[in-house]
C-alpha cells in the first residue's frame, strides 16, 4: 500500500514544528534549511501553504539524472537518486558516490521540492522518513497528513 502526505492548508498556522521536525530528523540540527518540507507564506492573504515532496508517478527528477549515463557499465553502479517500487518514495542520496553534484534533479522538479542546503551545498528532499514522516505526527492542526494514495483523488494541497 503506497502512501503520500496530502496537504490541507486551510488547518495550516504557519508554526513551522513540521520543518523544524524535519530538519533535526535530516540534519541533527534545527535548521529550516535542512527540511524537506517547506511552508509557504502569503503576507497579502495571511495564507501558509506546506510544500513537499509529492513523490510523483513518473518522478522528472529521476529521469534528469546523468548518472546513470556517466556510470554505465560501471559496476557496482548504485543510482543517487531512485523509486523504491515497493513502498513508492523516491529516495535522494547524494552521499553516494555516483552522485555527479550537478543539481539536475533539483533543477528538474516542478514543485522545487528538492533543495540546496547553502551551508553545506547538499540538497534535500522529502523521503517520508522512509515511511514514517515526522512531520504529520508533529503536525498539531492536521493539516499534513499521511494517506493511501488511493485516497488523494488527485488534490494534494487544497
Amino acid at each position: 500500500m503506497m502512501k503520500s502526505i496530502q496537504v490541507d492548508s486551510k488547518l495550516c498556522n504557519g508554526c513551522r514544528i513540521c520543518m523544524m521536525v524535519c530538519s533535526e530528523k535530516k540534519s541533527g540540527k534545527f535548521n529550516p534549511f535542512c527540511s524537506g518540507i517547506r511552508i509557504h507564506s502569503d503576507s497579502e492573504t495571511g495564507t501558509d501553504v506546506p510544500s513537499v515532496c509529492r513523490q510523483c508517478r513518473n518522478p522528472v527528477c529521476i529521469k534528469a539524472c546523468p548518472a546513470e549515463k556517466t556510470w554505465k557499465g560501471t559496476k557496482p553502479f548504485a543510482p543517487p537518486i531512485f523509486r523504491d517500487e515497493k513502498t513508492g518514495i523516491v529516495w535522494l542520496d547524494t552521499s553516494k558516490e555516483s552522485c555527479l553534484g550537478c543539481r539536475e534533479c533539483m533543477l528538474a522538479c516542478p514543485f522545487g521540492s528538492i533543495r540546496l542546503v547553502p551551508e553545506d551545498l547538499q540538497l534535500v528532499k522529502c523521503d517520508l522518513c522512509g515511511g514514517d514522516p515526522q512531520c504529520v505526527l508533529s503536525c498539531p492542526t492536521g493539516a499534513i497528513r499521511f494517506v493511501e494514495v488511493s485516497l488523494l483523488h488527485g488534490n494534494r494541497a487544497k
